[in-house]
């Protein structure tokens, strides 16, 4: 009986072992902690019941489901996007998406999503299909020359495309674009042959201002070389209008007074008489009948 007893105490004691264990995990399961940054969905048998603010709470066992949505600013990467541009082009895309879940949208995420299948589900084919559209509208080297226009279209029409979707989207972000290597060479010759005749268009805008300057300093210099002679030559008609009106003068002079010949003379002679004088001839200005 004693030993009975003792089996049946040992039974008891497991069994109370086994439920506290069991006890314990079902209250830790129960216990859960939601952080700043996320919310918790609780469902009750499956359906919602409350939206759950970060804090400590508490399920109930085998009733009850907490599953957690976040609200942070999350980036997603889309690698090696294909798409064609508007002149047939082929180019792989890297573009980046920026969005969040705001706390009022958590239970329509939920409802619609679930707790992880937004973003592949809705958000990633959208901007996958969006992407291409606004880039197929670019010629190739518009959208190399024009990223940061290309980068605004596409924010703006994938913004647009996702309004039915509960989420917020920051930014989108076109990281690279990469055409194939035979185009990419082509649009380097060209740009290359580009400069070259700009170059040449320079080189020959120099020669013709240096040529036009060249002219210029030659109409000056001869327009200079004109003003020196017609300077000299009017010059040369003032002193001879001069010079004529001087003698002018002097005819004059000597018409009207007949005796000034022979003042000059006298003026002029320096008194001394000639030595050899030739027979017959008067002493100079001596006219003995006055």
């Amino acid at each position: 009986m004693s030993q009975k007893l003792t089996t049946q105490h040992k039974t008891q004691i497991s069994l109370l072992i086994v439920l506290c264990i069991v006890a314990l995990i079902v209250g830790l399961t129960s216990v859960h902690a939601i952080d700043e940054g996320e919310r918790g969905v609780m469902l009750t048998n499956g359906r919602i019941s409350k939206i759950v603010e970060p804090g400590l709470t508490f399920t109930i066992p085998f009733f009850q489901r907490l599953e957690r949505i976040s609200t942070r600013t999350r980036t997603m990467r889309i690698p090696n996007l294909e798409m064609y541009s508007y002149d047939q082009q082929i180019a792989e895309l890297e573009v980046t998406v920026t969005y969040h879940n705001t706390p009022e949208q958590i239970e329509a995420v939920y409802r619609q999503y679930g707790a992880s299948e937004l973003y592949p589900r809705a958000v990633l084919p959208r901007v996958k299909e969006v992407s291409k559209s606004v880039f197929g509208l670019y010629t190739a080297a518009r959208a190399i020359q024009e990223r940061a226009h290309l980068n605004a279209a596409v924010n703006i029409a994938i913004k647009e495309a996702l309004v039915d979707i509960p989420v917020v989207i920051e930014n989108i972000q076109i990281e690279n674009v990469d055409f194939s290597d035979t185009y990419e060479l082509a649009v380097e010759q060209a740009a290359r042959a580009k400069a070259d005749v700009e170059r040449a268009k320079s080189e020959l805008a120099r020669v013709e201002q240096e040529a036009q300057q060249k002219v210029k300093n030659a109409e000056a210099e001869a327009a200079a070389t004109k003003a020196r002679a017609d300077a000299e030559a009017y010059s040369v008609r003032q002193a001879g209008e001069a010079q004529a009106d001087a003698l002018r003068a002097r005819g004059a002079a000597l018409r009207d007074n007949p005796e000034l010949i022979n003042l000059i003379k006298a003026e002029r002679w320096n008194g001394v008489l000639p030595v050899t004088m030739i027979p017959g001839s008067s002493v100079p200005f001596i006219d003995i009948n006055k």
